[in-house]
Parts: C-alpha cells; sequence; structure tokens
C-alpha cells in the first residue's frame, strides 16, 4: 500500500515529485558489436539530435581506433560525426539496389552482379568513408 502523505520516504516511487532525464554522453563510445564481432561507435548526432552507431571496422584494431578519434573530434567541434554529403559507402548501396534489378535477364540476376560486388567491396575498404565530392581520380 502506499502511503498516504505526499513526504518522501526514500524510493522514488513513493514521490509525487518528476523525475529529470539522464543526460547524454557527449563523448562517442567505442563497444564491441557481438553480432559482427565489429568495433561500433554510439553518439548523437550534434546537428540532428539523433542517436547513430557506426560501424568501425575489427574490434581493437588500430584502424578502428584511428576512426573512433576521428567520430570523436568531429562531435566535439559540433559536426555530424561524418562527413557532409553523400559518402562512397551510401553511394555504392544505392548503385548496388539499383543493379540487383537492372542486370536481371529471364527473371534472374546475371553475372555482372556477381563483378559489381567485387569491385564494390575493394572501393569500400579503401574509399568507404570518403565524401564523393572528393572521390576522383589519382593525379601525378
Amino acid at each position: 500500500m502506499r502511503h498516504q502523505n505526499l513526504e518522501y520516504r526514500g524510493n522514488y516511487r513513493d514521490s509525487q515529485e518528476c523525475r529529470m532525464s539522464r543526460r547524454r554522453k557527449s563523448t562517442p563510445t567505442y563497444r564491441f558489436h557481438k553480432p559482427s564481432s565489429q568495433a561500433v561507435c554510439d553518439f548523437y548526432d550534434p546537428l540532428t539530435g539523433v542517436k547513430r552507431t557506426v560501424c568501425l571496422g575489427h574490434f581493437d584494431s588500430p584502424e578502428s581506433r584511428k576512426e573512433h578519434a576521428r567520430i570523436c573530434a568531429e562531435v566535439a567541434g559540433g559536426r555530424s560525426g561524418h562527413s557532409s554529403g553523400l559518402s562512397m559507402n551510401e553511394l555504392m548501396l544505392a548503385y548496388l539496389r539499383f543493379a540487383d534489378g537492372y542486370f536481371v535477364k529471364d527473371g534472374r540476376k546475371t553475372d555482372e552482379i556477381d563483378c559489381i560486388k567485387s569491385v564494390i567491396r575493394v572501393v569500400r575498404e579503401v574509399y568507404g568513408h570518403t565524401p564523393v565530392a572528393e572521390f576522383g581520380p589519382v593525379l601525378t
């Protein structure tokens, strides 16, 4: 039975007062994502306030730590944690979705899809987070 008077009794359930929500972490977290065995970073986008989770690569690898440090610096600087505009990952995913429906013959996917996927795999490893605007031929 609940207490009839509204005095604080040491338990928040007995109180009629409003509780404040928890404060969001300002530093992006670095954690292990068990299903994929990858490192992921959770943070709130400073521009939109939406929680984002980004895959960083193999857990505890130098590359994933470097990517986490980059995201921490961008979030601390008030940027969104990812480069503005379309990234190469987003562009390649959109193209792959298009190609799945386009390269079809007699109701079956053609071999072209396998070739596209193998090229995308290599480009994604090297240039995945690069903004599309910065991607282009290497000039020597």
